[in-house]
């Protein structure tokens, strides 16, 4: 459906912000928050997976599409993305009484392509260049300077809150940038609670907002965001962690492409 948008979110307060526009422009829209369980299906089987329970139409749904079905009495939503550079579907079960079925569904299904069970991956949300809103980022950042500028479209016509700004943005360019990071040493296998501080030549320039051990790059990654000034591949920066300084270099992101 045309007039029908699904925002599948994480942390934030986005649902809250709608309502309150549609309230204060008095938009004839209905926003609601559904009681969905969803399921994530990705990995390089994940449409070979979906197509053998679902049908051929999953070839045709494009990235951030989505599709109403109920299969043999299952009631879900699924879309075309997900939370890693893999390919990925998101299925949201309508009905909580069916997940065991659901799983069992396409945990039998994918016998045959080495399915397995997972959590959420952060190591492969960082490889991929996937943001988190509240970890890498908050309110105080602009599309400019996380990389999402290519969402920002200024030649529309319509108008859209922040429209004036992002076009002033869009000409002076962005005061800080958000950039990856590989720190030496061992594995770090702590997570960052709190952004850490960037150092250059003892001056912060920054802060580092996410990081994990990539056993495929066999090295520490994180996400940094720098003024701008000092956003430049291949730098070498201080990353003040709790326990210790530690040494790392700015490299562009991302370090894998998505699927």
């Amino acid at each position: 459906e045309e007039d029908k948008f699904w925002f599948s979110l994480a942390d934030g307060d986005a649902l809250l912000w709608a309502q309150g526009i549609a309230a204060g422009y008095k938009f004839d829209v209905k926003i609601d928050e559904p009681d969905v369980s969803p399921l994530q299906v990705q990995g390089p089987n994940s449409l070979e997976l979906m197509t053998k329970v679902f049908g051929d139409w999953v070839n045709d749904l494009r990235f951030y599409r989505f599709k109403e079905v109920n299969h043999e009495g299952i009631p879900m939503i699924i879309a075309r993305m997900g939370y890693s550079r893999e390919r990925c579907y998101e299925l949201f079960l309508q009905d909580h009484t069916k997940g065991n079925e659901l799983w069992e569904l396409l945990w039998q299904a994918g016998k045959d392509l080495n399915i397995s069970a997972g959590t959420p991956n952060v190591i492969l949300r960082l490889e991929g260049g996937i943001l988190s809103y509240l970890a890498d980022m908050d309110r105080t950042n602009n599309p400019y300077e996380v990389g999402l500028d290519w969402m920002v479209d200024l030649d529309q016509e319509d108008d859209f809150i922040g429209k004036d700004a992002l076009r002033q943005i869009s000409l002076n360019g962005p005061e800080k940038k958000l950039m990856g990071a590989e720190i030496e040493g061992d594995p770090i296998t702590v997570f960052n609670e709190e952004h850490w501080p960037v150092l250059i030549d003892g001056k912060r320039v920054g802060s580092m907002n996410a990081l994990v051990y990539s056993p495929r790059l066999n090295k520490n990654i994180a996400y940094i965001i720098l003024d701008i000034d000092h956003a430049k591949s291949g730098q070498e920066i201080i990353v003040c962690s709790p326990e210790k300084d530690i040494l790392a270099k700015t490299v562009d992101l991302p370090w894998f492409d998505r699927a």
